[in-house]
């Protein structure tokens, strides 16, 4: 999942690119037990792609995503919609990849919390640049089903997300 209300930065860097390409690039070490999706938010959250097999993901998300940035960080209708996505499936292990880079005012992070770890869904929160509110997010990932890291640069992350998954992959295959 991935903030719209990522614009350009300072540099001309556009940080929804930057996402997007983040995304591209983690699906290439998805495996075929593996499923994803993409949702994008800002006041709102919008399905971009629904939940398929990763075979088809890959071959559907590097395609343009129909959004723009609106502004505004509306986490928690985000969050909801994930997590109703990832609930109804039967994968045995399920991971929810979020991406903000702004202030989250309507987290209910106790609640959310409590709706990840009763369904077993482990975080992953790339905070992005200086203003990401890593306080919220770290209240959001349930004990021991969660990772939170500072992107202090968009362009690291590509980077850090495959690094995020990859260490909630590790965490189970040791």
């Amino acid at each position: 999942d991935k903030s719209g209300s990522m614009g350009t930065a300072a540099g001309g860097v556009d940080r929804f690119q930057l996402a997007q390409r983040a995304v591209v690039e983690t699906a290439t070490t998805l495996t075929d037990r593996d499923a994803a999706g993409v949702i994008v938010f800002d006041v709102e959250a919008r399905e971009v792609l629904p939940l398929q097999a990763a075979a088809s993901f890959r071959g559907n998300v590097g395609d343009p995503w129909p959004a723009q940035p609106r502004g505004g960080t509306r986490l928690k209708p985000a969050l909801e919609l994930a997590i109703k996505q990832l609930a109804t499936t039967d994968l045995p292990r399920r991971v929810l990849v979020l991406v903000t880079d702004g202030y989250v005012a309507d987290a209910d992070e106790a609640t959310l919390r409590a709706v990840l770890a009763r369904e077993g869904i482990e975080l992953v929160a790339l905070g992005v640049g200086p203003d990401a509110d890593l306080a919220t997010l770290e209240r959001l990932a349930p004990p021991g089903q969660g990772t939170v890291l500072r992107v202090a640069a968009a362009a690291e992350l590509p980077a850090l997300m495959r690094q995020g998954l990859e260490t909630r992959r590790a965490s189970v295959v040791h």
